[in-house]
């Protein structure tokens, strides 16, 4: 989740940074918080739910600092034309 945050202060463009940082700033609170509060008490049924929404998130992460990559990339090979 780290690597999120620091990868949107990498892009410098708003659009691409600004939601990879707030998707994993949601991610670091909901885990802090969770285990601050000692609320990750869990049957297995809510477990599974917890980390299939979270992976739901970090690959929504991930695909957009891919698309933000390769955008940054296109946008290069267009100013060297």
């Amino acid at each position: 989740v780290f690597g999120f945050q620091v990868l949107s202060a990498y892009y410098r463009k708003a659009l691409q940074s600004v939601p990879l940082f707030l998707g994993s700033g949601a991610i670091m609170q909901i885990s802090l918080c969770g285990e601050f509060f000692k609320e990750f008490n869990f049957t297995s049924l809510q477990l599974g739910v917890f980390l299939v929404g979270v992976s739901l998130v970090l690959t929504g992460l991930v695909v957009t600092s891919l698309a933000a990559s390769s955008c940054g990339e296109l946008e290069e090979e267009e100013e060297e034309e």
